[in-house]
Parts: C-alpha cells; sequence; structure tokens
C-alpha cells in the first residue's frame, strides 16, 4: 500500500506547488500526496490530475480574516493531524513564522518526521515589516521543532535556518522531456497569440516580489524600436494595478497579459528572451523550466547565481535603473540565435531533472 504524505501552505498555485506537483508525478508508484491548506486551493487542471491520482486536498478556510485565520491556524491544523495521522509532514513556506505554525502542531499531534522547506529569500505581500519582525523572531525555534530541513538554495537556507550545515538543498528540477524546445508548438502559440516581435516573456505571480512594473518601465524604454512585446504569464491581486500602470505608460498595446496557464511549456517556445527582474527569489522553478526551453535570460541580481544553469544568462541590477536591461536584451536580439533544443540535456547535465529531484526526495521520504 502506498504511504501518504501530507503536503502544507500549498494553494495550489506557484513555483512550490509546481515543484511538488512533478515530484508526485514521478514518486506516483511509492507515496501519494494529501495536501492542506489553510485557505481555499485555486482550482486548476493539476489539482484535477492530482484528485485521478487519489491525492486528497484539505482547505482550513481561515483566510477571510487572515489575522484572526493565523491564531486559529494552529488549533485547527492539530485537530486535523489528530484526525488524520500522518507519518511524515512537509511544510512549504517563505517565512519561518509561517513554517512555526504548522510544525508547533505537528510536534504536539506525534509527527516522526516534520519536513521544513525554504522556497525563498525574502517577504512579499502585505505588511512586509511586521512579517520580517515575526520571520526573524520565529527563526531560532525552528531547529527544535523540524526534523528534516529542506531548500531549494543556499540563499533559501541561509534565510530561513540558522544552521545551515543541517540542510539539504533539493535542486528545482523540472520535466525535461515537457520543456523541451519544439518549433512547430512555437509557431503555433505565436499564431495563435498574433505575434511577429521579439516576445520578452515572464512567469510569475503580479506581486511586489516579482516586481513587475520595472517590466513596463523596460517595454516603454524598448518601445522606441517597435520590435518588442512583453507577455505575462501569472495572474494576482495586482494585476489591475499593473494594468493600469501600462495603460498610463502607454504600452499596454505591446503587453500580453496571458493570466495562468497549465501550458507554460508552450508559451516558453514562443518567447524569444525571458526575463525576471525578481526583488528577491529562492530558485525559482520557471527560471529552469525558461533555460530547459533554450531561452536566452536575463535576472535581477537579487537572484542567486545557482539561477544560472545554461550560458546565455545575465544578471542585471534593479537598484539604478532598467536602461542595464534594455542594452543587454538589445544585444541578445541581435545576436545569431542558437540551438534551444540542445539546452535540456546541459539542464540535466546540471542536476535540474525533475527525476534526480525526486530521488533525493524518495530518499529522505525513505529514511
Amino acid at each position: 500500500m502506498k504511504r501518504r504524505i501530507l503536503q502544507v501552505n500549498l494553494d495550489g498555485t506557484g513555483g512550490a506547488f509546481s515543484l511538488m506537483y512533478q515530484i508526485q508525478m514521478s514518486l506516483k508508484n511509492s507515496y501519494i500526496f494529501d495536501f492542506y491548506w489553510m485557505g481555499r486551493f485555486v482550482q486548476s487542471e493539476k489539482l484535477d490530475n492530482l484528485r485521478k491520482m487519489g491525492c486528497k486536498f484539505y482547505e482550513g478556510n481561515l483566510r477571510k480574516n487572515k489575522v484572526i485565520g493565523h491564531l486559529l491556524l494552529p488549533f485547527r491544523f492539530y485537530l486535523f493531524l489528530k484526525k488524520h495521522p500522518y507519518d511524515i509532514v512537509h511544510i512549504n513556506a517563505d517565512l519561518a513564522y509561517k513554517q512555526l505554525l504548522y510544525a508547533l502542531p505537528a510536534k504536539v499531534a506525534g509527527v516522526k518526521n516534520i519536513i521544513l522547506h525554504s522556497h525563498s529569500s525574502g517577504v512579499n505581500g502585505n505588511h512586509k515589516l511586521l512579517k520580517y519582525f515575526l520571520h526573524k523572531l520565529c527563526r531560532r525555534s525552528l531547529n527544535k521543532v523540524g526534523d528534516t530541513f529542506l531548500s531549494c538554495s543556499s540563499l533559501a537556507s541561509k534565510w530561513m535556518f540558522t544552521d545551515t550545515e543541517k540542510v539539504t538543498v533539493i535542486n528545482n528540477g523540472v520535466n525535461l522531456k515537457k520543456y523541451k524546445f519544439n518549433l512547430k508548438i512555437r509557431n503555433e502559440v505565436r499564431r495563435e497569440l498574433g505575434v511577429n516581435n521579439i516576445l520578452l516573456g515572464t512567469v510569475g505571480n503580479l506581486s511586489y516580489q516579482k516586481n513587475p512594473k520595472f517590466l513596463i518601465d523596460l517595454i516603454k524604454s524598448l518601445d522606441s524600436e517597435g520590435r518588442y512585446t512583453l507577455m505575462f504569464v501569472g495572474d494576482g491581486e495586482n494585476r489591475r494595478e499593473i494594468e493600469a500602470y501600462a495603460k498610463k505608460n502607454n504600452v499596454y498595446e505591446k503587453c500580453i497579459f496571458y493570466g495562468n496557464s497549465s501550458n507554460v511549456a508552450s508559451l516558453l517556445d514562443a518567447m524569444d528572451i525571458f526575463i525576471m527582474p525578481s526583488r528577491f527569489e529562492g530558485l525559482p522553478v520557471s527560471a529552469v523550466e525558461a533555460q530547459a526551453s533554450g531561452l536566452p535570460c536575463v535576472f535581477s541580481d537579487k537572484i542567486t547565481t545557482e539561477a544560472k544553469i545554461i550560458s546565455n544568462c545575465y544578471f542585471k541590477s534593479i537598484d539604478r535603473n532598467y536602461k542595464e536591461w534594455d542594452m543587454t536584451i538589445r544585444k541578445i536580439s541581435k545576436t545569431p540565435s542558437f540551438n534551444r533544443v540542445l539546452c535540456s540535456n546541459e539542464v540535466k547535465e546540471k542536476g535540474f531533472d525533475i527525476k534526480d529531484s525526486a530521488k533525493k526526495l524518495l530518499f529522505i521520504y525513505s529514511r
């Protein structure tokens, strides 16, 4: 009989969920993942696929009033674990206090292996100062409640844990077969999008962390040539604000707000350059996917250099202005194209195949 593992604090979107989704596909013969989230899950094709595999989804529905919800969460989660016992609880979070809100009740409930997994290196959303204070306050307590410590990069390890020697880095691997460049799909998608320009693209939530306004300023700078189009793949509570900012700067017609997609691989095929001006990251899954698709990438210098897998990657400052990005993108646009198909092999050699990530996690679960 397959063992069940509880994946915690994933709402059905984002890079961390995408990683666990792909790992579940690789480990489906050994383990079944169930999911617990304090709010309500974002329904998608991926969730439907997981349900068909036998995965269960448990909603706390505690996000209507977030302050009260976070106060109730430890008690609600403890009662849940007493009713639905698990040997392994895998907590995915970007802040230490979020880890603690789940880990403490799991410890009291007698969970044998509490896995704490760090996926980021900064504070996102509203009330950043309060969140940062709580994060710093709770970091040291994680050593007392956690049994296994994981992260997606050395930067994410240092952000979350006080003793990084105990941390195992699990690369944010991807399905290389799925993300391998396909010229036929590229042509089909570009035709559907109505794009003939050089297509700049980014994947992620339209949030403070991802710094989308920076990209609006960038496309405005590049717009003088009329050769570029910018595509946002992803959604979020700041979407209307970003769309309004694009209209204010007269570049809305140069932007494609695609929204969430269950077929990111095809959209990456359609792109020419991948750009990510994030204010902070752990090691973004979308950056790995882009490189597996053979896209030249321009990353913020706030992203760990571990994100560079293929040679055609550049790190540029977001502290000064977008001019460096402008120059780099123009330079890439004039550079002769290279064989995008071969890049998936390079990504595999660097250890970012989802099969390798799954094997590493399988060893941790079985241990």
